[in-house]
C-alpha cells in the first residue's frame, strides 16, 4: 500500500502521494541552488564545488536501478547545463581557472596553447554503446569571456563529443584555432575530427580552413572501427600537425574502417591546410 499523509484546508482532508512530494522537494532544493549563483559573479572555487555538486547527482542517479532513475539523470544534466550557462558567463577568470574537485567527479576541459579558448565537456551518463556528451565553448571577448553551447540544436539526438587538444595557428593574419575532438557512437564505430573557429565580432564561428579538389572546409572527420586499432603495432593514430605547423596529418583507413597505416596529408600556405596527398581523402564538411 502506497504511502500517503492528509493535509488539512478548509475542513477537508487530501491525500498527497509521497514519493512525489520527495521528489518535488528533491527539485526545489536544485533550483534554489541554482538560482543562488545567478545574477552575481561567483569564485573559481566557488564554481568548482558548485560543478562537483551537480556531477555528483548525476554519478548517483547513474547508479541508480530504480524506474524514475534516467527521467532524474535527465534532470540532473539540464541543472548542470543551466548552472553553467548562469555563472560561467559572470566569471570571466573560469577561463584560465582550475577546476581540479570537479575533474575528479567527470568533468573534462581542454585549453588553446594560447590561452584564449578552452572547451569543457563530460559525459551524461544517459547512453549505453553510445555516450552523448554535452559540451560547451569560452573564450576571450573585448569585455570577458564568451560561453557558448556547442550542442546543435538543429540536429536531433546530437551526442555531442569529447575535447582532446585545441592548437593556434595563425592564418590570414589573424588566429584560428584547431579543435581535435572525437565522438563513440558504438562498439564498431567511432570518429575523430578537427575543427576550425576563430573568434570574429566577440563570437565563435567557424571557418573555413581545409581546401581539397577546389572546395574549401572549416571540418574534416574520419570514421573507424576501435577494434582495428589492436591490429596496429604502438598508438592508436591521431590527427596532428607537424612541429613546425605546416603539415595536418589525418590517418587514412579503408571502406570497413580499418587503418591503412598511412597518412592523409594537408599542407599550409598560410591562408589554407590543402591536400598534399593522393589518398583517398577523409570526409570534409
Amino acid at each position: 500500500m502506497a504511502l500517503s499523509c492528509y493535509c488539512l484546508k478548509e475542513s477537508y482532508f487530501y491525500p498527497i502521494n509521497m514519493q512525489v512530494l520527495r521528489k518535488t522537494v528533491f527539485l526545489l532544493v536544485i533550483a534554489v541552488a541554482t538560482m543562488g549563483g545567478a545574477g552575481r559573479a561567483q569564485t573559481v572555487t566557488q564554481i568548482d564545488k558548485g560543478l562537483v555538486h551537480y556531477l555528483g547527482k548525476i554519478n548517483y542517479w547513474k547508479s541508480r536501478q530504480s524506474a524514475h532513475a534516467f527521467d532524474s539523470l535527465a534532470y540532473a544534466n539540464d541543472h548542470l547545463i543551466d548552472y553553467m550557462k548562469k555563472v560561467f558567463p559572470l566569471a570571466p577568470a573560469t577561463l584560465k581557472g582550475n577546476f581540479k574537485l570537479a575533474k575528479a567527479k567527470g568533468m573534462h576541459y581542454v585549453t588553446s596553447d594560447d590561452g584564449n579558448l578552452r572547451f569543457y565537456y563530460w559525459d551524461m551518463q544517459m547512453g549505453t554503446s553510445i555516450h552523448f556528451f554535452a559540451d560547451f565553448a569560452q573564450y576571450t571577448v573585448s569585455d570577458g569571456a564568451g560561453f557558448v553551447d556547442m550542442i546543435d540544436p538543429n540536429v536531433q539526438g546530437d551526442p555531442g563529443g569529447f575535447y582532446t587538444s585545441i592548437i593556434t595557428v595563425q592564418a590570414s593574419g589573424r588566429p584560428v584555432y584547431l579543435v581535435m575532438s572525437g565522438s563513440a557512437g558504438s562498439e564498431r564505430e567511432e570518429s575523430e575530427q578537427v575543427t576550425a573557429f576563430s573568434v570574429i565580432d566577440d563570437k565563435l564561428v567557424k571557418v573555413l580552413l581545409f581546401h581539397k579538389r577546389l572546395k574549401k572546409f572549416s571540418h574534416l572527420e574520419y570514421d573507424y572501427d576501435p577494434r582495428s586499432i589492436e591490429k596496429l603495432k604502438g598508438k592508436k593514430p591521431t590527427i596532428h600537425l607537424s612541429p613546425d605547423k605546416q603539415f595536418l596529418y589525418m590517418p587514412d583507413v579503408d571502406d570497413g574502417g580499418d587503418y591503412t597505416g598511412d597518412f592523409i596529408v594537408y599542407k599550409f600556405n598560410g591562408e589554407f591546410y590543402v591536400f598534399d596527398k593522393a589518398d583517398e581523402p577523409a570526409t570534409g564538411k
